[in-house]
């Protein structure tokens, strides 16, 4: 994800918009991001295929004593190495989401943790993916929600600024202030650019300043208001923290 040269802080507006079309894929036992969720680049994975929620078959590791499993170099550093004011793969949780859109078995579609890129402006990341590669939903399959925490001044919330407006790029958006759970917030709707289906960035600042997001893309359940559900689920997060 590209920050601007000009701002430090990062432009908002584009990490919420590669966050919105990325899933999680399942390498083995190793996490690796993949744009799997209504990817922007054709030539992305798709849902169902190692996305998260899902795994693909697991490397063989030795069984000598002492070695080294697959996946347990390189982990993604938890909320509590982080300082985080929460973990994103506990808070909200998937109960924290209506019951229309829940995994039918919660246990089979747990939350992945998400490893930064170097210049994304938040620290913690957590999928939850409810994506359903047969969804017969005229409005698309994917149901892919990454909340996230960014330490305080990394993603301010104030829709005046330069790097929460949106761009001639992306006209179906339209960002908001939003009081959410007591604090202030800002919610960003649109439409994926490729799939058009609904996305929603709910973004709240925290009772000790660092930011507190819920990205949602909805195309599975379009009886659902997708910015209701990501305010919803980062109000969750405001509760816990307060």
């Amino acid at each position: 994800m590209n920050l601007t040269a000009t701002n430090p802080l990062g432009d908002n507006m584009t990490v919420l918009k590669s966050v919105l079309r990325c899933g999680l894929a399942v390498a083995g036992t190793l996490l690796a991001v993949a744009c799997t969720s209504a990817p922007d680049d054709s030539t992305a994975s798709t849902p169902g295929s190692a996305s998260a929620g899902s795994s693909a078959s697991a490397a063989p590791s030795s069984s000598a004593s002492g070695s080294v499993k697959l996946g347990d170099q390189n982990k993604p550093a938890d909320a509590s190495v982080k300082g985080a004011a929460f973990d994103p793969c506990k808070v909200p949780a998937w109960t924290a989401f209506p019951a229309a859109v829940r995994p039918k078995n919660e246990a089979d579609k747990p939350p992945r943790q998400r490893e930064p890129k170097a210049n994304d402006p938040f620290e913690i990341s957590c999928f939850y993916d409810n994506s359903e590669a047969a969804s017969t939903s005229a409005a698309g399959r994917h149901f892919v929600a990454t909340v996230l925490w960014a330490p305080k001044g990394k993603m301010p919330v104030d829709p005046g600024l330069p790097q929460n407006q949106a761009t001639a790029n992306d006209p179906d958006s339209k960002v908001e202030a939003k009081t959410i759970a007591g604090r202030p917030g800002l919610l960003r709707s649109g439409k994926n650019a490729t799939s058009k289906e609904p996305t929603c960035g709910a973004l709240v600042e925290l009772a000790d300043g660092s930011t507190a997001g819920v990205l949602l893309v909805n195309g599975q359940y379009p009886d659902q208001d997708t910015c209701t559900i990501a305010e919803g689920a980062v109000a969750t997060v405001v509760k816990a923290t307060s």
